[in-house]
């Protein structure tokens, strides 16, 4: 089943439980260099502050080292949370990174779903939309290219100006975040391609996918467009071993992504813009109980490389075309991760992709 499907993958400071964070980060970069040398043709970092969940406060930093050591790599972001930035200067900073790589920036952007950082930042969760669409619109003006000015109700661009350096917008690509046909429904409307970063049932996810197409078909946007799947990824010989390690490994890094994200459904049914999400976080919180997580494994890539060849052919019959690999998974330990990419990379991904890995070889 030989098909032009495209690889990423993630690289966010993981590694042992209880190293410090110049550790952390130092795998993070053995991470990148390893996907590099694999030929994987993108890496993502997440954006996340003030917990133990992948603290990556400036994703495009991180982003700009692992260009500068990992030449001619795609770049992506899971996501930019735009109210918490002055969209100029974030427009100026994509700008720079364009000119400072030959990879592809694949810019994912939301407005964020953890109260803990929009009280840090000042922004009332109920307003998020709003400083959202702004920022989103002067992004837009400004890496278009040329003199402009806008006016909005959170933000505003009063002088005319145009951005230097100026942004090889060819090589830029802003993608929305989905979890609901609510947001693949949002997202379609704003012409914004598909980034799924959540784990609704396959069912689910499928759904939100067709909503997105109905919407893009409705608007004559590019049904050709990617669809990104992030999937958090453990390898190994055989099922039973690679199942095992997942029990015990994703339990825990669910309950670290439900710690972060303050899980309470109450909480988030009084927010007006995110009642839905109370419902998908504590669906969220339960998956750290290794029992339900047997349920969902069906659809994150757990398993043998056999199995997880039958996975993705099942993500790509609902509609995705594009994968990023998520197998730094917290607490992991280097060696692990690099286990789970290279199998993936030599034994799983030639499988859907006849040209993965010869970029790289070509360059060397």
């Amino acid at each position: 089943m030989t098909q032009n499907i495209q690889f990423d993958f993630s690289a966010n400071p993981s590694g042992l439980l209880g190293v410090d964070d110049h550790s952390l980060y130092d795998t993070r970069m053995k991470v990148a260099r390893l996907g590099h040398e694999l030929g994987y043709q993108a890496v993502w970092v997440a954006e996340h502050h003030f917990t133990n969940y992948y603290a990556t406060p400036s994703p495009l930093m991180a982003l700009a080292q692992i260009a500068g050591e990992c030449p001619g790599i795609g770049l992506g972001t899971c996501v930019l949370v735009l109210p918490w930035y002055q969209p100029l200067r974030l427009a100026s900073d994509i700008a720079m990174l364009s000119n400072m790589t030959d990879g592809h920036l694949y810019m994912g952007v939301g407005r964020g779903t953890a109260p803990m950082e929009h009280e840090a930042y000042g922004v009332p969760m109920e307003d998020a939309q709003g400083w959202f669409d702004d920022a989103l619109a002067i992004m837009r003006k400004a890496l278009d290219g040329g003199r402009f000015t806008y006016q909005g109700k959170h933000w505003s661009v009063e002088r005319e100006v145009e951005l230097r350096p100026r942004p090889r917008k060819d090589n830029i690509t802003l993608y929305g975040p989905y979890a609901n046909p609510s947001s693949a429904r949002k997202y379609a409307e704003m012409g914004l391609p598909v980034l799924n970063a959540g784990y609704p049932e396959a069912a689910a996810q499928a759904a939100n996918i067709k909503e997105w197409e109905k919407v893009t078909a409705e608007i004559g946007g590019d049904l050709s467009a990617d669809r990104i799947n992030w999937v958090p990824t453990l390898i190994a010989e055989t099922d039973e071993e690679a199942f095992a390690l997942a029990r015990e490994t994703m339990s825990r890094f669910f309950e670290l992504q439900s710690s972060h994200y303050t899980v309470d459904s109450t909480r988030f049914e009084n927010i007006k813009g995110y009642e839905s999400w109370g419902a998908l976080f504590a669906n969220l919180k339960s998956l750290s109980d290794p029992e339900v997580l047997d349920g969902v494994m069906d659809f994150l890539f757990v398993g043998s490389p056999s199995t997880v060849i039958e996975k993705i052919e099942r993500h790509i019959e609902m509609g995705y075309n594009h994968f990023a690999v998520h197998a730094d998974l917290y607490g992991l330990p280097f060696e692990r991760i690099e286990q789970s990419m290279t199998m993936f990379a030599k034994e799983i991904a030639p499988h859907f992709s006849t040209g993965f890995g010869e970029k790289k070889q070509a360059a060397e």
